[in-house]
């Protein structure tokens, strides 16, 4: 079968999840990618620049995952597709067209309000990560609960004993979204922590840039050696090794993959106590 799968495709958690079910079904199926997000990033990076993907140009459409649709149908009709998977789909246009073009469609679950649940139904099909996902759309006829997996090969603990005996290390990934990641909070509980404590920040833009209200914060835990950030891009398997403890207050999140990668990696975690971050931590691997 010929299967398209929509979605960003660089350095980042969503196109994990993307590369990840290629790496699944293209044992048995012909898969190519129509990367809408990472064009000014991966393009010519041999991670991502691979053959059968295609880079959207740029469409001048300000909405989220807005992409151009004439290029769309194109990629559509060029590659015979017979079905499309779309992940993290906010801008319904692409779906609606290829429902008009036959095809069948699905989509992976991570972004939804109340308003925008009953959607979903346009999708001849949903895939739901956690119980959280699936408690939502379990009304659909084809609905399927497949739980996340991280690579177990690639996410492993680093070492056994601590980054530093003289003090816990705590390591935060703020990403692309240090204020949806709860970055900000993390830095204001390091403020009135008392003890002996590191916190390592790992953030793919400037912090101070994206949370200018946490400026002076940032540049007062650098100083009293409380605080150190990498900004930076970092492939798989990341900056886990940096830390002995994962902590991430999350304020929304479909899923969170790195909840799931710093437990591969032996890092125990503290999160917020909502689902579906509730989901991966217990007792017995953190703390809600």
């Amino acid at each position: 079968m010929n299967i398209g799968i929509v979605t960003s495709w660089f350095e980042r958690g969503a196109a994990y999840v993307s590369r990840q079910y290629r790496q699944v079904l293209e044992t048995e199926h012909s898969i190519h990618i129509f990367a809408r997000g990472g064009e000014t990033r991966a393009i010519g990076n041999p991670i991502w620049d691979v053959p059968r993907v295609t880079w959207s140009k740029v469409s001048g459409n300000p909405l989220a995952q807005g992409l151009d649709l004439e290029q769309f149908k194109r990629w559509i009709n060029n590659n015979r597709l017979e079905l499309i998977f779309f992940n993290e789909q906010r801008w319904w246009a692409p779906v609606i067209l290829a429902n008009r073009l036959g095809i069948k469609t699905g989509a992976y679950v991570d972004y939804y309000t109340e308003n925008t649940v009953p959607l979903f139904g346009c999708y001849d099909f949903l895939v739901c990560n956690t119980l959280r996902h699936w408690s939502v759309f379990n009304w659909h006829p084809s609905s399927y609960y497949i739980p996340w997996g991280t690579d177990l090969s690639l996410f492993k603990p680093y070492s056994t004993n601590p980054v530093n005996p003289e003090f816990v290390t705590f390591f935060h990934s703020a990403g692309y979204s240090p204020a949806r990641k709860g970055t900000d909070l993390v830095l204001q509980a390091f403020r009135k922590l008392k003890g002996t404590s590191r916190l390592v920040v790992h953030s793919q833009n400037s912090l101070q840039e994206d949370l200018p209200e946490s400026a002076s914060l940032i540049r007062e835990l650098e100083q009293t050696g409380v605080l150190s950030i990498h900004e930076r891009t970092v492939p798989a398997p990341g900056l886990y090794h940096l830390g002995d403890v994962y902590v991430y207050p999350s304020r929304i999140d479909g899923l969170g993959l790195t909840i799931a990668e710093a437990l591969a990696c032996g890092l125990p975690a503290i999160v917020s106590d909502n689902p579906p971050m509730n989901e991966f931590i217990g007792s017995d691997n953190g703390r809600l």
